[in-house]
């Protein structure tokens, strides 16, 4: 129905889900690559943005995921970004590996 526009937005919000998850896992797999090339060292999501060449607001959920799945983890420091505030650092945990 045309004037359903309930039933049309998340019928299109679940097609770009749908559609943006494989992107969203690649670039995970990418964003966990490079953190455990880094060591215990890792990275703030500022660092990651400029090495990677990504928008930064893109790495915060990308991060968040990775949390969530128990893949990064915040060390406990913090370094300054760009613009000279401080920000968390992330580390991979080892949890990818096998």
């Amino acid at each position: 129905n045309l004037f359903d526009w309930e039933q049309t937005t998340r019928e299109t919000r679940s097609a770009a889900y749908a559609v943006s998850k494989p992107k969203q896992t690649e670039r995970q797999k990418k964003l966990l690559a490079w953190l455990c090339s880094r060591g215990d060292y890792g990275a703030t999501a500022w660092e990651a943005s400029q090495a990677l060449n990504w928008p930064y607001t893109s790495l915060q959920s990308l991060i968040g995921g990775l949390r969530r799945l128990g893949l990064l983890r915040c060390n406990g420091t913090k370094r300054p970004t760009g613009t000279r505030s401080l920000a968390a650092v992330f580390v991979a945990t080892g949890a990818n590996d096998e």
